[in-house]
């Protein structure tokens, strides 16, 4: 147990603990209620030290125990001491319970006297003074009020700390913070399964909404590079926009079905940080942009490739190729229900196809396809520029002689000896070098296509 007054702190405690020491009135009990309490507070507010990283708010609770506590040791000795009171023969019969419910609130004389007497024969009689104030009784913290109050101060502490362990701003911004998704994953999440590629870097079709490369279309190319190298992805020609114009487009391929084929799907999608099972179940669902069609090429491919045939009723393009198979036998028809709920008929392959590649083969795009159509592409730019160039049209006149430039009959050479040397050339000669030199004649794809027909008269 420990001595303190009723107005004691923790300080006054510990000095009053030091004093009965020095006076020679300390005992064992005395000095093991004064350690326990003192361990405890000591154990807050090292842990205020051992945790600097800790919240304001939450340090302060801790540093708080030192005070709050001992005041709840005293405050529970108090309400034990009256108990004891109470529960004595000359007090408890005179005790009224009702009595200050009445109107003049006036409690039992008889109550006060009794109460009184017990408390000076119980406590005061046999409690000590302080030094500072000797008419001041000192009140008698026992080591077993100690125990059952921290219990109920551990208590209301643990919902203090609940209470106001609020993250701080950093930890808040951390967790709010949206995880940034890779350019692989930007690329994979688009809500298409064909698209081109202003899909990426201009505004995503059917919603307007900004595309994911829209400011920053030099981190495209490496992340579709490393989707293509992958195979997770093909490039083509396979959609036509409203003009019926072929553009060079990107397809997601479906996950394979031969499991040495998709053992490696599943392991670039490790990788790539993507549930599996989420992007096959998103592939079901995901279409083409509704004001774009399908090419002669890309559906030459889902009438070759059985991994597409799941694929079949999500593209009109394809209904000839539908009714045809669904005739032979080749696929077979069934039902499921798309994202919204609804009832959809859909394909898959029956186990007597025979008209689809083997699906132990990647998907692949014919590179002779792709090829002719870039070339096509290139030679009309080609045409384009050459019909924008200047007509060349040169003409000579001379007392002596002229010379005009007719349709070829031989290529015009720059290393023809009559060119050459100088001292040899006739003055009709060097006019009508420097004439050529002079309009720009000096583009080779123009010299190729000139000849020279000279007439000396």
């Amino acid at each position: 147990m420990f001595s303190a007054s009723p107005s004691s702190s923790a300080s006054s405690l510990c000095s009053v603990e030091q004093n009965n020491e020095n006076d020679g009135e300390t005992t064992q009990g005395v000095s093991s209620a004064y350690n326990y309490t003192f361990n405890l507070t000591s154990d807050h507010l090292s842990h205020i030290k051992q945790n600097p990283q800790e919240p304001r708010q939450i340090q302060n609770l801790y540093a708080k125990t030192s005070t709050n506590f001992p005041r709840c040791c005293c405050l529970l000795q108090l309400y034990r001491n009256i108990t004891k009171v109470l529960d004595t023969n000359a007090v408890s019969q005179h005790v009224v319970f009702d009595e200050g419910h009445r109107e003049k609130k006036i409690i039992n004389k008889d109550f006060v006297r009794e109460g009184k007497m017990k408390v000076e024969e119980l406590f005061w009689a046999t409690t000590g003074r302080t030094s500072d104030d000797p008419s001041l009784p000192v009140i008698v913290i026992e080591k077993e009020t100690c125990i059952a109050a921290w219990e109920w101060y551990s208590f209301l502490f643990g919902n203090a700390l609940t209470l106001f362990h609020t993250p701080t701003s950093q930890s808040v911004a951390t967790s709010s913070k949206p995880k940034t998704p890779s350019n692989v994953q930007k690329i994979l999440n688009i809500e298409f399964n064909i698209f081109m590629r202003s899909a990426l870097t201009a505004k995503v079709p059917d919603t307007g909404k900004t595309a994911p490369f829209h400011n920053s279309p030099h981190l495209l190319d490496p992340a579709l590079q490393k989707l293509l190298s992958d195979g997770t992805i093909i490039q083509g020609y396979f959609l036509l926009d409203s003009k019926q114009h072929k553009h060079l487009s990107y397809m997601k391929l479906p996950v394979p079905v031969a499991k040495q084929n998709r053992d490696v799907f599943e392991k670039n999608f490790t990788t790539y940080q993507i549930s599996l099972e989420t992007y096959e179940e998103n592939y079901f669902h995901e279409k083409k942009p509704s004001n774009q069609v399908l090419s002669q090429e890309a559906v030459d491919m889902f009438r070759q490739r059985a991994e597409l045939v799941p694929s079949y009723h999500k593209h009109q393009e394809l209904t000839e190729i539908i009714d045809n198979y669904l005739k032979s036998g080749e696929i077979v028809a069934l039902v499921k229900k798309d994202k919204e709920g609804k009832r959809i008929t859909c394909y898959e392959v029956s186990h007597t196809a025979t008209a689809f590649q083997s699906q132990t083969t990647p998907i692949t795009v014919k590179a002779t396809t792709t090829n002719q159509a870039a070339a096509s592409n290139q030679q009309t730019i080609e045409a384009h520029n050459a019909s924008k160039a200047p007509e060349l049209k040169l003409t000579t006149v001379s007392t002596t002689a002229s010379t005009s430039l007719s349709p070829p009959t031989s290529n015009f050479d720059l290393q023809n000896p009559l060119f050459q040397d100088d001292s040899r050339s006739t003055p009709q000669q060097l006019r009508t070098l420097i004439k050529i030199t002079s309009a720009g004649m000096q583009k080779k794809h123009y010299l190729n296509n000139l000849h020279l027909t000279a007439t000396e008269s």
